[in-house]
């Protein structure tokens, strides 16, 4: 079952969806070189979340407020620290 049933409503959304995640797609590869930490805490919150899983498995499970927490703390962690290096690394002409 769908949203809506009218073709050129379907249509459309999914074109101005495709092209507004191209020009972000843009936008990323642009700014990629400054934030270049992110990826490893993007890695350290999906192990974060495989662990979690696997807690819930056996029944022990993370508050949500305590994983929100973690997750923004690690990455606003790994953009700070992105900006701080690249700052530098801009000082020392590298």
């Amino acid at each position: 079952m769908s949203v809506s049933t009218d073709l050129f409503i379907v249509y459309t959304s999914n074109i101005f969806a495709i092209l507004g995640l191209r020009q972000l797609f843009f936008v990323i590869e642009h700014v990629q070189e400054r934030f270049r930490y992110v990826k490893y805490g993007v890695a350290v919150i999906l192990a974060f979340t495989g662990v979690k899983m696997l807690l819930g498995m056996f029944s022990y499970h993370i508050a949500v407020e305590a994983s929100i927490i973690f997750i923004v703390t690690v990455l606003a962690a790994s953009v700070i620290l992105s900006v701080i290096i690249s700052k530098r690394k801009e000082g020392n002409g590298a």
